[in-house]
């Protein structure tokens, strides 16, 4: 089958590889569609501790039931489907309180958490059948591989329900697919300032169209005085970390009101600089959020399903054969308005 391998730093090419045989549980799905994360653009470069040569990357795709092996049976041949790529062993503690995210033996499709699982950068790739959602039909490919990255920020969200002020405000750090993806739901959730930070203006562009109130290149006092103003003084209920680049956060965290919540989504860079006198006298609250559930995944496909989040304006599609120039691309800043890049198949 064809696939696009990973050889070395910033070099992808097709190759014909063998295709995979699934194994007991499995399904053999033949990849109609698949996204480009911004991880993988980040073992492109080669500063991904998680993406070796010859791999093939990719977590955020969808296609079609084309096979299976034991254990399956053979009535979902034919079935479109959408794949969470998060593998889980279902035994551990962790999955049985429903934490599959947290599971001590979770690996993930296309890159090397654990054990290395080829990805969706090809033509065909073996997946445990309960790792497949059926794909409504009214949900293309395209749009159905926006599942996965939509069911990070759904999880985050999730998460932090419970300080989540009607009316109220958030700052989103990054405005490319996550923060965008943010940005659409504070906006279903009922946030009244929606504040975008990104150093690109044509992803801030996106972030506007999406639902942004306020789109701006950093925290500066301009941007200080605004968030006084939303706020009548208070500061910001949340904020949310898309990017990880330290002296945001630190700065970010200075404008959260009292009570707080910061989430920390991005890990650009894994070490903090906080004032932890001022998160005990003011309370505030940090947490990290990591991946996803099966709950988030099918809650993710339901909000693409109803046009809670919209995806068309910041898609891009791309064949594989294209795959080397279009990381170049991305990896060069240049890439355009679009926040996200799907290859398509057929």
């Amino acid at each position: 089958m064809k696939a696009l391998v990973y050889v070395e730093a910033k070099r992808l090419v097709i190759r014909d590889i063998d295709t995979p045989v699934p194994d007991e549980g499995e399904v053999l799905v033949q990849v109609m569609a698949a996204g480009i994360c911004g991880s993988d653009l980040h073992g492109f470069v080669g500063r991904s501790a998680i993406r070796f040569p010859e791999m093939v990357f990719g977590h955020e795709f969808t296609g079609i039931v084309a096979g299976v092996g034991d254990g399956v049976s053979d009535s979902c041949i034919g079935e479109r489907v959408v794949v969470m790529p998060l593998l889980f062993c279902g035994a551990c503690g962790y999955c049985q309180e429903g934490h599959v995210n947290m599971c001590v033996n979770r690996r993930l499709i296309g890159a090397g958490l654990g054990e290395v699982v080829q990805g969706g950068f090809a033509e065909y790739v073996s997946v445990p059948r309960r790792n497949t959602l059926k794909l409504p039909k009214d949900v293309d490919y395209v749009a159905g591989a926006w599942t996965e990255p939509l069911a990070t920020p759904v999880h985050a969200m999730h998460e932090i329900q419970a300080v989540r002020h009607l009316g109220g405000s958030i700052l989103i750090l990054g405005a490319g697919c996550q923060g965008n993806l943010f940005v659409q739901l504070a906006r279903a959730q009922g946030y009244a300032d929606i504040i975008a930070l990104d150093v690109n203006e044509d992803r801030l562009n996106s972030a506007r169209l999406m639902g942004a109130t306020v789109a701006a290149t950093g925290i500066d006092k301009s941007l200080r005085n605004r968030i006084t103003e939303l706020t009548s003084g208070r500061g910001v209920d949340l904020v949310v970390d898309t990017v990880g680049k330290r002296e945001l956060r630190a700065q970010a965290s200075e404008i959260l009101r009292r009570r707080g919540v910061i989430v920390l989504v991005g890990l650009s860079e894994p070490e903090l600089e906080l004032d932890a006198g001022r998160f005990v006298n003011s309370e505030l609250t940090m947490r990290g959020s990591w991946c996803y559930t099966m709950s988030d995944f099918a809650l993710s496909l339901d909000l693409l399903q109803r046009g809670v989040v919209e995806t068309a304006p910041v898609t891009k599609t791309a064949t594989l054969e294209e795959g080397q120039k279009i990381f170049e691309r991305l990896a060069s800043g240049t890439a355009g308005p679009e926040v996200k890049h799907v290859f398509v198949m057929v």
